[in-house]
């Protein structure tokens, strides 16, 4: 009897670290729409472009994070604003974020920071989340204060793209 009930326990023991392995990190990445959806966007040049942080896949509370992020050199990052609580640092530096109040990430966007990406020349820029400098990696926190690695991304604007409704005809002439 002994022998079935510590089989079952190994058997359910196993089953919990499979399903905790096979969940995917969380990830914070650059994005140009509140939905997480948008990595490339168009733009013009010393003209404000609107951005955000985003932690997707967090199967948790989003109590915080730490990362930086790396703009290029013909780019601006300009007017983070964070959603209540503490940010240490500076987005560009490396900035630590500390929430008032946990955000759901479960199966959702967590919108993380809003600012501002000014492009000085008429190159592509490509805006990645990196480690904070302090860590190995992006991390994200949980309301129990638990630290878990995630995956950073990027996005890119480029000029070209149109920022606003095109027609067909329009398009068909960008090409010509």
């Amino acid at each position: 009897m002994i022998n079935r009930v510590t089989a079952l326990a190994s058997i359910a023991l196993l089953t919990c670290s499979l399903t905790a392995s096979a969940q995917l990190a969380p990830g914070i990445g650059l994005y140009f729409d509140e939905n997480a959806t948008a990595t490339v966007s168009g733009y013009e040049i010393m003209v404000p472009t609107q951005a955000y942080i985003c932690i997707l896949q967090a199967e948790m509370m989003v109590s915080g994070a730490a990362f930086k992020l790396e703009v290029p050199i013909n780019a601006l990052a300009a007017g983070a604003v964070y959603p209540a609580g503490l940010a240490i640092g500076d987005i560009g530096q490396g900035v630590e974020v500390g929430l008032t109040t946990p955000i759901p990430g479960f199966s959702g966007v967590v919108l993380l920071t809003t600012l501002q990406i000014i492009v000085t020349s008429g190159e592509p820029a490509v805006l990645l989340v990196v480690a904070h400098p302090d860590y190995a990696t992006p991390l994200v926190a949980d309301s129990l204060g638990n630290l878990f690695e995630a995956v950073g991304t990027g996005g890119t604007l480029t000029r070209g793209l149109p920022v606003g409704a095109a027609t067909w005809s329009e398009l068909k002439t960008m090409f010509r």
